[in-house]
């Protein structure tokens, strides 16, 4: 079920983010499902929402590149 209120929505992705900040390492499993909510946040929801949907990926390609030494 996906919550009515906008700003919901937006927390959401705002607790994902943190998430992928506070828990990179465990994530794995769930990233084929983020992704499809995150690609239907960003082509239909309103434009806070996809905001933090792409903020989500922002911050893993974050954690990505501190994995391996930054640029």
């Amino acid at each position: 079920m996906i919550a009515d209120d906008v700003k919901v929505r937006q927390s959401a992705w705002e607790c994902l983010v943190r998430v992928a900040t506070c828990y990179y390492e465990k994530l794995p499993p769930y990233m084929q499902d983020v992704f499809v909510l995150s690609q239907r946040a960003v082509k239909q929801d309103d434009e806070a929402v996809a905001l933090q949907a792409i903020e989500f990926w922002c911050t893993i390609c974050e954690e990505e590149l501190d994995k391996v030494g930054g640029w």
